[in-house]
């Protein structure tokens, strides 16, 4: 064999591995980035309504959210199952504080709801927002 003759075996030995390795490759990043965008459209709706909230209560008012537990059950099952499991029980926690026994209000003059410590709400909001990063 002569030198040409093994530098064109090489080169079809190289060509016959890197096709398919970059087909793999790629699909291996495509199927990320449609998992990171499946992901973050789930994601963004609950991340938009606890920031909401986190401003209503800096600004010593209270938005109640519409974060229902089925969206954060969707949530979990993209996560593995630890992060599963903490973002549930901090969801659990948080609709605690949120909730009106959780922030031990209280009904007022003429029927109107008197918001109590909103600083557990806070507390709560804000941990839950940190368990719920977009990629």
């Amino acid at each position: 064999m002569t030198y040409s003759e093994i530098v064109s075996t090489i080169a079809i030995i190289i060509s016959i591995v890197a096709v398919p390795a970059s087909g793999l490759i790629s699909y291996r990043v495509a199927i990320k980035g449609e998992k990171r965008k499946e992901y973050n459209s789930i994601v963004l709706p609950v991340r938009l309504e606890i920031i909401k909230q986190i401003d209503s209560i800096k600004a010593n008012d209270f938005y109640h959210t519409k974060i229902q537990r089925e969206q954060i059950l969707l949530i979990c099952d993209l996560l593995d199952e630890k992060r599963s499991h903490a973002l549930l029980d901090h969801y659990e926690r948080y609709a605690y504080a949120t909730s009106f026994e959780g922030m031990k209000s209280n009904f007022g003059e003429y029927g109107l709801i008197s918001i109590g410590d909103t600083k557990p709400a806070f507390e709560t909001a804000t941990k839950l927002l940190k368990l719920l990063p977009l990629y």
